[in-house]
């Protein structure tokens, strides 16, 4: 592999073992999935995307209404 090449040439041979075991660690399927966040919380994830999509167009919101009222978006 190019990897191993790459090794050989920095002259890091001797920590393959170790490598080799990391990359067998990483590629092995996990025996619990990860937990989303919308199952933490016991809420639909219609429910979840719903709540996100509301936190988001109001912080546009207040950020628009900032923005105009301080001048920076259309001087006056």
């Amino acid at each position: 592999m190019a990897f191993d090449d790459l090794r050989s040439l920095l002259g890091d041979e001797n920590n393959t073992d170790e490598m080799d075991e990391v990359i067998e660690e990483e590629s092995l399927p996990r025996t619990q999935p990860d937990q989303k966040r919308s199952s933490r919380v016991n809420i639909s994830p219609q429910a979840f995307f719903v709540v996100n999509m509301l936190l988001f167009f109001t912080v546009c919101l207040l950020s628009l209404v900032f923005l105009l009222l301080t001048g920076r978006l259309v001087p006056g």
